[in-house]
């Protein structure tokens, strides 16, 4: 997706490295990752949608 960050498979050690150099050398992704990844937490990690999310959960538990 390239939006807000790189996606490396688990107990992958070259593949986080090739990710870092990719930040490294290019800067112009970094900065778009970093503008995403800004853009995701402010929309999507509010109180407002964390009280959302933990009232959904609770409504599936206890629903019968």
């Amino acid at each position: 997706h390239e939006e807000s960050g790189l996606v490396v498979p688990m107990k992958d050690p070259s593949a986080t490295a090739e990710a870092i150099l990719r930040y490294f050398n290019d800067r112009d992704l970094l900065k778009k990752m970093q503008e995403g990844a800004y853009l995701h937490i402010k929309n999507y990690l509010t109180i407002d949608r964390t009280i959302e999310q933990y009232e959904e959960m609770y409504q599936e538990l206890f629903s019968v």
